[in-house]
């Protein structure tokens, strides 16, 4: 393999998230060349993942058709799928049987993530490899705290923050009060949903990609990581 590589980890439904992998960053990041898969390779995937005495760890991944994908290999990984993460086959399996090979692949990925440190865009939890996984009412507490909100109800609104960038913000003040959410919970992308009185009623640590701006923003926070 040459070069390092840029890995997003999309559901196939997520037509921002591959574009912005296979069209965005792709020239900006110093040679390195994206690959997108989905839950599903990486559930089929080879996975050798040792932890040593020292609890460092250390992955190699075989997946279909290319040659094995080792940590050194990655210069970012952006988790966007928001598809749960099953062993292949393992929905016919006893429920209690399922469960369990869940919540153990899940266990493996988030290790996995977490020993690659900054080089994943957001902080994984253990239940949600794309980040915490807060109930709606935490994050409303969160952006409530920080600010998010106050100024200017009205329609409702998105904002998404992408690295240093936050799409939706009526201001400075939102800005700061936005990247202070993101900062809380350890993300570097993230999406909130808020009503007319500014409260949020939505959240997503894989926000939806849509327009230019978003993106670009996209395509700048993969660079920024990958550098």
């Amino acid at each position: 393999m040459t070069g390092p590589l840029v890995l997003v980890v999309a559901d196939r439904t997520d037509l921002g998230g591959r574009a912005v992998a296979l069209d965005g960053p792709a020239a900006r990041l110093a040679g390195a060349r994206p690959l997108v898969v989905t839950p599903l390779d990486l559930a089929r995937a080879r996975w050798v993942h040792r932890v040593d005495a020292r609890g460092r760890a250390t992955t190699c991944l075989g997946l279909d058709g290319r040659e094995p994908l080792r940590d050194g290999d990655l210069a970012a990984v952006w988790w966007r799928a928001l598809t749960p993460l099953e062993p292949a086959g393992s929905a016919a399996a006893d429920p209690r049987d399922h469960l369990y090979a869940v919540s153990e692949l899940t266990a493996l990925v988030t290790s996995w993530l977490l020993s690659l440190g900054p080089r994943v865009v957001n902080r994984p939890s253990g239940a949600d490899p794309s980040g915490p996984a807060w109930p709606l009412h935490q994050w409303a507490a969160v952006a409530r705290r920080h600010g998010v909100g106050r100024t200017l109800p009205g329609e409702r609104r998105r904002l998404v923050v992408l690295g240093e960038s936050v799409i939706g913000a009526v201001d400075g003040e939102e800005r700061e009060a936005a990247l202070g959410v993101a900062a809380e919970a350890g993300c570097r992308s993230l999406g909130l949903t808020l009503d007319g009185r500014g409260r949020v009623v939505g959240s997503s640590t894989a926000p939806r990609l849509a327009g230019r701006e978003e993106l670009r923003a996209a395509a700048r926070l993969l660079a920024e990581v990958a550098a």
